[in-house]
């Protein structure tokens, strides 16, 4: 082992290290990083690994003494044990030696019985070869005994062999495991500040609604049956699009509205995060923003509707107005809350696209048309809603139109012409209207009682 430089290990002469800031965590692991790569820390691990790896080998040598010790011991006993048999045998030859000279005795004393012994001398005789046979089959096994101990203390000695081994991996396999489990420690520790994260940024932002398919279509079924309710009663003309438009929280001229409905069609559960973070911003801007939309809605269909009414009739147009608008904005919030994306189509069809319903007049006979007597579309009166996934659009209403061949539409055009053809100019507004008086066969537009105005 090289020697330890005493003069190497003094603190305070060769001390380059910066003190760190001991009432910081990052300062004091700073620290233990700098004293951990500086040269005395350095040469005290070497030591340390010399002095564990001497421990270690005058351990083994102990175990090994040992080892010999319990050998030797056993060697030992089997040599007295064969002493003691030796011993045996001696007093057993001894013993037959006797029993030979007291039978040449016999013999000489019964020399006259001689042939009344012989037959049992043969029988003697044989049972000595018997008995010769035994001792050498003994012998045998003995000798295979002997080779099996053998086997058996070969057998030992591998085995003793694999037990230091096996201890060896076991240490180091703890050793390994202390580690792994230091390492886990400190995983679960940033594991969890990573949790802490991201329950902070989740606390940031709005939650998801619990919403489905079948509540988003009956939301919007009952969207469309509230408007009409409300609308039927005092308008007569079809019901603009800027009704129902469903509230949003970024305008139709915003940039990141079409990258939102972009990233939807690719990556759902990324749009869905980034839309909960814009609506997390600023909630009251945008309930501010929500309730001026509403008001310019309000607004817009006064624009319109201004020249159709009283006065009186004219604030309940507006108070019906903002209240279909109220409701859209409200049907709307738990759509653009929820995980999947959901977008309307006011966008005219296809017309052979039969997925759409005919905007239902009142007084009109609602029996099924056969479609080449459908007519052709005029205008969308309600839009459909869709399920927008893996850039596609899955449609989860129909469309409401108004459809040429319908015969209250038929009557309203040709009353507008004859109008048209004998009524001077009337005031102009921001755009074109179509108003249904229905004055020559009693039924306006939308059915019922014609309204005076």
């Amino acid at each position: 082992m090289p020697a330890v430089n005493a003069s190497s290990l003094k603190s305070g002469e060769n001390d380059t290290l910066p003190l760190a800031n001991t009432g910081s965590l990052e300062g004091f692991i700073k620290y233990l990083g700098i004293l951990a790569s500086s040269p005395e820390s350095q040469f005290a691990a070497t030591v340390l690994g010399e002095i564990t790896k001497q421990r270690e080998q005058i351990q083994s040598q102990d175990e090994e003494l040992k080892e010999n010790k319990i050998t030797i011991n056993g060697m030992f006993k089997a040599n007295q044990d064969e002493k003691l048999k030796q011993q045996d045998s001696a007093s057993q030859i001894e013993s037959l030696r006797a029993t030979v000279h007291e039978k040449e005795i016999e013999v000489a004393e019964y020399s006259r019985k001689l042939e009344s012994l012989q037959q049992e001398i043969v029988n003697l005789k044989a049972s000595c070869s018997q008995e010769a046979a035994k001792a050498s089959q003994s012998v045998k096994d003995i000798t295979t005994l002997q080779n099996n101990l053998k086997e058996k203390d070969k057998t030992i000695d591998q085995m003793k062999t694999t037990g230091l081994k096996l201890k060896s991996t076991l240490s180091t396999e703890q050793k390994k495991s202390k580690e792994l489990e230091a390492a886990n420690a400190s995983m679960r520790t940033e594991l969890q500040a990573i949790r802490d994260r991201i329950q902070n940024m989740e606390d940031f932002t709005v939650q998801y609604p619990d919403i489905d398919d079948d509540f988003v279509t009956a939301e919007f079924k009952n969207l469309w049956t509230s408007a009409t309710n409300e609308l039927f009663p005092i308008i007569e003309q079809d019901v603009p699009e800027n009704i129902l438009k469903p509230s949003y929280f970024l305008s139709e001229g915003n940039n990141l509205r079409e990258t939102l409905e972009d990233l939807a069609g690719s990556n759902g559960e990324k749009e869905a995060f980034f839309r909960r973070m814009l609506l997390s911003i600023n909630p009251d801007a945008e309930r501010n923003a929500l309730n001026t939309e509403i008001r310019a809605v309000v607004q817009k269909m006064l624009s319109y509707a201004g020249g159709l009414f009283p006065e009186s009739q004219l604030d309940l147009f507006c108070t019906k107005i903002k209240k279909i608008a109220q409701s859209a904005a409200e049907a709307w919030l738990p759509m653009q809350r929820s995980r999947q994306k959901f977008a309307t189509d006011f966008e005219p069809f296809d017309p052979e696209y039969s997925e759409w319903d005919r905007f239902p007049f009142a007084g009109e006979d609602k029996k099924l048309v056969a479609p080449d007597l459908q007519g052709l579309y005029i205008l969308n009166v309600f839009p459909c809603i869709s399920w927008l996934e893996d850039d596609d659009y899955d449609p989860l209403t129909k469309v409401i139109q108004l459809r040429s061949s319908q015969t209250l539409y038929l009557a309203a055009q040709q009353e507008a012409a004859q109008i048209a053809s004998c009524v001077p100019a009337r005031r102009s507004s921001n755009r074109p209207r179509r108003q249904s008086t229905a004055g020559s066969n009693g039924n306006h537009f939308l059915g019922g009682s014609s309204a005076k105005v």
